[in-house]
């Protein structure tokens, strides 16, 4: 019996004696977490997810395994991205930067929730302890605005305007930064100019476009579409110009007097020199018919 006993208080000591150093840690549990957010909870899906978290890990390598991972699901808890395995003792802090456009997402609606976990693994034993829900939204009501652009132009003054893209579905409205928006110049079904412009942060781009090789009298679409992105493939922006040609004034104003063109000199000169030629030519031809008429007269009367 005293045997047994003591077996009994042997096999107790030892596992205390096993559980000894977990117990010591300073955290009844092995991981605490301290801080975890995003900086916001609403995306475009053309933005960044910024996260940040902050934790203590205590646990007793090699008798335990753990680690701590940052995880993004969609609402059928398919994982969509995940971070590295963090393993390391202590007290930590850390940033991750997750682009949307790279997760596997497809919008049925305008909008698309995920949830950001903070998980926590120990010998396998999978723990989520804390849970983010966002929402990421689809740009699907996109607005050109046009700053400084004329609706008509003389043919031969260039063009030069500004355009910005943005998007008002929640309230508000975000620009599109970073996009290629392509413009093309249309008139009678030939298209006269192409090209691709990249929106900067505020959402913009800076046309400028030479009349004489580019534009033509009439009408001129100026068109906007978007390349190579599946949630912009429907943006369209159809905008009209007017190319008039100049006017007899606009004509005059450009040679006032004193800058004729020397062709138009020499062209006046030509007229002025023949037109004296003919008037000379005249006076001769009529003093010579004068004087036959005037000798022909003499003679009769001396015949008398």
């Amino acid at each position: 019996m005293k045997k047994k006993s003591i077996a009994l208080i042997s096999i107790v000591f030892l596992i205390g004696l096993f559980h000894l150093p977990i117990s010591a840690r300073g955290s009844p549990f092995p991981c605490e977490l301290k801080h975890f957010s995003t900086d916001k909870v609403i995306y475009y899906y053309d933005e960044t997810i910024e996260i940040n978290a902050s934790w203590e890990l205590d646990y007793n390598p090699p008798a335990e395994t753990a680690f701590i991972q940052i995880r993004i699901l969609n609402e059928n808890d398919t994982l969509l991205w995940n971070s590295t395995k963090l393993r390391d003792i202590g007290n930590f802090s850390n940033l991750w930067y997750v682009d949307i456009k790279n997760l596997d997402i497809f919008f049925k609606n305008n909008s698309y929730a995920l949830y950001v976990k903070f998980y926590f693994s120990l010998d396998g034993l999978p723990l989520f302890l804390d849970t983010i829900e966002i929402f990421v939204f689809n740009r699907n009501n996109i607005s050109c605005e046009l700053i400084g652009f004329p609706n008509y132009l003389n043919f031969g003054e260039d063009l030069y305007f500004k355009a910005r893209f943005y998007n008002v579905s929640i309230n508000n409205y975000s620009y599109l930064s970073n996009y290629i928006i392509s413009l093309e110049i249309i008139s009678d079904n030939i298209i006269s100019f192409r090209k691709n412009y990249t929106t900067n942060s505020s959402g913009m781009i800076e046309i400028f476009v030479f009349s004489y090789s580019n534009l033509t009298l009439g009408l001129n679409l100026i068109i906007f579409t978007a390349l190579s992105d599946q949630f912009l493939n429907e943006l369209y922006y159809e905008f009209k110009l007017i190319i008039h040609s100049p006017t007899l004034k606009e004509s005059n104003s450009k040679n006032p007097k004193g800058t004729e063109n020397p062709l138009q000199i020499e062209f006046i000169s030509l007229i002025s020199i023949i037109s004296l030629v003919v008037v000379i030519s005249l006076l001769i031809y009529y003093n010579n018919t004068k004087r036959v008429k005037h000798k022909n007269l003499s003679e009769i009367t001396f015949k008398y």
